[in-house]
Order: C-alpha cells, then sequence, then structure tokens
C-alpha cells in the first residue's frame, strides 16, 4: 500500500479534516472518535466534511474517568495507575472506540484545559492522544500516541488540541496506507 497513487490525489492544502476523509474514503475505511478533553470537537470536525455519513461511524465523548470504564473499557485501575492524562488511557480510549463502533481507525483524546485539574507530572495544557488502527492482516490494533502540550483559555487549549490531533492522525494515516 505505500506509494499508493490515490494518496497522492489528497491536495496538502485541504483542511486536515477533508484530508482525513479522502484517506479514509480511498481506503474504505471507517472512523470513530473517544473524546475527553477536545470534547467533540474531532467529531464536529470530521462529520462536517460532505459525506461523512459514509465512513464517520460515532463519536464518543467520555469526560470522566467513570465514563472512560464504562463507554471505553478503560480499566479503573490502570486510570488510578497512570493517571487519566496518560498515554495509556489515550491508547485505551481509541481501542474502545475502535471496538464499540465496529471501527478501522480511531482517534482519541484526553488532557487538561484548565484552569483547574492538572497535576506536577501532567499540567494544565498537557494532552494526550492516539490514533488506533486496525491494519489489513493484524488481529490487534496497532496504536501511536503523542503528548502535546499547549498553553492559553480552556477553549483555546481545546481548540489546538483539536486542530493537533487530527494533524497526527492524518501523519499516521498517511504513514500506514500510502
Amino acid at each position: 500500500m505505500p506509494n499508493d497513487p490515490l494518496c497522492e490525489l489528497i491536495h496538502p492544502a485541504q483542511p486536515t479534516a477533508q484530508r482525513i476523509a479522502a484517506l479514509v474514503q480511498a481506503k474504505q475505511l471507517s472512523i470513530a472518535t473517544a473524546e475527553s478533553c477536545t470534547a467533540g470537537r474531532l467529531a464536529t470536525a470530521l462529520t462536517r466534511v460532505p459525506g461523512a455519513s459514509e465512513w464517520f461511524r460515532a463519536g464518543i465523548v467520555a469526560y470522566t474517568p467513570r465514563m472512560k470504564a464504562q463507554l471505553l473499557q478503560v480499566p479503573p485501575a490502570l486510570i488510578e495507575r497512570d493517571g487519566v492524562v496518560s498515554a495509556s488511557v489515550a491508547a485505551l480510549m481509541a481501542i474502545g472506540a475502535l471496538q464499540t463502533a465496529r471501527a478501522t481507525v480511531a482517534l482519541s483524546s484526553t488532557g487538561y484545559t484548565g484552569p483547574g485539574g492538572g497535576t506536577p507530572a501532567e499540567p494544565v495544557g498537557s494532552v494526550w492522544c492516539a490514533t488506533a488502527l486496525v491494519l489489513p492482516g493484524e488481529a490487534a490494533p496497532t496504536v501511536f500516541t503523542k503528548h502535546l502540550f499547549f498553553s492559553g483559555s480552556r477553549d483555546q487549549i481545546a481548540d489546538l488540541a483539536a486542530q493537533a490531533i487530527l494533524s497526527f492522525g492524518y501523519e499516521t494515516l498517511r504513514k500506514a496506507y500510502c
């Protein structure tokens, strides 16, 4: 699949959500989101693309640790051990979205947008994200995580995080499929 000519048709000047949509459609994939700190911004950006009902499966906003456990099967013991804002929680949120929505791609976010929250290890502005992929011929999903940090107001942090997570998701998809 690498060096696929279909991927060359995706114009770099397009908004990131449109590039994700074009790649997902070209590869006949489906996508879901599992969001905490971005509070639905990922799902909103993706579903604004015309034709999203063909490839977008579900957007889950699991804001509290309890909802991350109930809706996305993130073990409470892992949240307690690693913290709700961590690579492991972001990864399991993405895997939970894949499984819940029966999708082939999932994006996730967990972070502290402020003004409260945060820890010395993960202060306000700290965000972990993940992209999970079900690759052809693979039984288990492949998950990529990234740590991000932003400053600004609560809305600014969430908006910047959503943009960065969409870019990370697109780059991950491109590396896997183009």
